[in-house]
């Protein structure tokens, strides 16, 4: 089973020709949706993954677009709190570990549980550290093959995976980053078989303006898991 998170880079439809001018995210123009579209769709196509968690889309019609340009029936599931922009994002760090809390019942090692998406941060952010719950033990940690009183509870960042190989997810202003991340519970990792990146021809970023054209599939590379089935 592949598992994984991208993020869109503002999927969203063009405005109406004619139509008055919006803050909300919008393509450039058709031509330039349908590029993205189809560079997306080639991207995820390729990789094939079973489950993917999507980040930066514009509606739910833009991201039914993309899914009907994949091969197979693609359940959709979009947030319903989308930021000023229109764009459905996680949720603070904070209030994503209290659902995180929910869905572990107590006990990771009986319920599996997979937080994952773009954080904005690397994987040793006090930001992203939050929603690994008790500390200790994480993925290169002297105590990760040691059970812990905190795995009940715990989630363990795949990011070390990544890092080892050289993996990163975006380039900014020059330096390579790794802030989208996957998070497991105890019951998936003994499941996990490896994890890789989507690598493409990532446009760089300098400061908040991308150097590469609106159609580009994504500034972001997919980060991705293969769990045992």
């Amino acid at each position: 089973m592949v598992i994984g998170t991208c993020n869109l880079e503002n999927l969203c439809r063009p405005l109406p020709p004619g139509g008055p001018p919006s803050n909300r995210c919008a393509s450039r123009d058709e031509a330039a949706y349908q590029a993205k579209l189809a560079g997306l769709a080639a991207t995820i196509g390729h990789l094939a993954p079973d489950l993917l968690g999507v980040q930066e889309v514009g509606s739910r019609e833009a991201l039914a677009d993309l899914a009907d340009r994949l091969d197979g029936d693609w359940h959709i599931a979009l947030s319903t709190h989308p930021d000023r922009r229109g764009i459905g994002r996680a949720a603070e760090a904070v209030t994503m570990r209290f659902v995180a809390d929910q869905l572990l019942r107590g006990d990771g090692r009986a319920h599996e549980v997979i937080v994952m998406g773009d954080l904005n941060d690397e994987f040793k952010a006090a930001t992203t550290q939050i929603l690994y719950g008790p500390p200790g033990s994480q993925i290169g940690t002297g105590g990760f093959q040691d059970s812990g009183l905190g795995d009940p509870r715990r989630l363990w960042n795949l990011a070390p995976r990544i890092l080892e190989q050289g993996g990163f997810s975006r380039v900014f202003e020059g330096q390579k980053e790794l802030i989208d991340h996957i998070l497991v519970s105890r019951a998936l990792l003994p499941r996990l078989e490896r994890v890789f990146t989507g690598h493409e021809r990532l446009p760089a970023l300098d400061g908040a303006h991308p150097a590469a054209p609106h159609d580009s599939p994504s500034d972001h590379a997919p980060v991705l898991a293969v769990l045992d089935y």
